[in-house]
């Protein structure tokens, strides 16, 4: 099973028929036809079938896809990585990471090292596991993993600050325990922002959800009208990388 002949596979699907993806590939029809034959000889199942005179992915051709996918991603990242070496030159990394971890730590650190060679993308914190998985990105930085079978190490530990007006009574307190700030009013992001549902976890684990305390949530970290707004930050920040198998 050659790269080849899987991106003849990929192409098909892609296109929905034969004849369109000879168009795309400037392969002969009846060539590409063959290829796909030998293809699912070595593989012992048909790829394609054909309903009404459509041609349509097979069950088992729907099984090898993401896996197609993700060899020929994987190939095209190794040969980029070789050449690049080999001319020299550091290997581009591609990160996954939200807009915020991309202008206050990846754009800064970009901007003054010599090293780091690194294509910024930006993705929601939900999606980064599943686009480091897929090959789109070579890691990823996130605050809330969630379940992944990713190698996942930690980076660095971000705090929680708690906003208050100047005339409240923990103004000029370095620290404030969780226990306490649970029993004020509070101003907090919504749960579309990762550092509240970390927040929100940690919460439950020590008291119960966030829920049930007084809170009045808004669109973004806010602090006024005598209350408490904490969660201008993540608790922390994790790395996904891949998994050497």
């Amino acid at each position: 099973m050659e790269i080849r002949t899987i991106r003849y596979f990929l192409t098909v699907v892609d296109t929905g028929s034969i004849s369109a993806a000879s168009r795309a590939l400037h392969v002969a029809q009846p060539s590409l036809s063959r290829q796909i034959r030998q293809l699912e000889t070595s593989l012992g199942c048909e790829l394609f079938v054909r309903h009404r005179g459509r041609l349509h992915i097979s069950p088992a051709g729907a099984r090898l896809l993401p896996v197609a996918r993700d060899l020929v991603t994987r190939h095209d990242q190794a040969v980029a990585m070789m050449r690049a070496l080999a001319e020299g030159r550091e290997p581009r990394l591609t990160v996954a990471c939200t807009v915020t971890t991309i202008n206050d730590v990846l754009a800064p650190l970009a901007a003054v090292s010599r090293h780091a060679v690194l294509n910024l993308m930006e993705a929601p914190t939900a999606a980064i596991a599943d686009t480091v998985s897929s090959g789109q990105a070579d890691l990823g930085f996130s605050s809330h993993p969630g379940a992944t079978d990713l190698e996942v190490s930690l980076v660095v530990r971000f705090p929680v600050f708690a906003q208050v007006p100047a005339e409240h009574p923990w103004a000029d307190r370095p620290t404030v325990p969780l226990t306490e700030l649970v029993r004020e009013p509070l101003i907090v992001p919504t749960l579309a922002y990762s550092a509240r549902r970390v927040f929100d976890d940690h919460l439950s684990r020590m008291s119960g959800p966030l829920g049930r305390q007084s809170v009045q949530e808004m669109d973004g970290p806010a602090a006024g009208g005598g209350r408490v707004a904490p969660v201008t930050g993540p608790l922390w920040r994790q790395r996904y990388v891949r998994r050497t198998r």
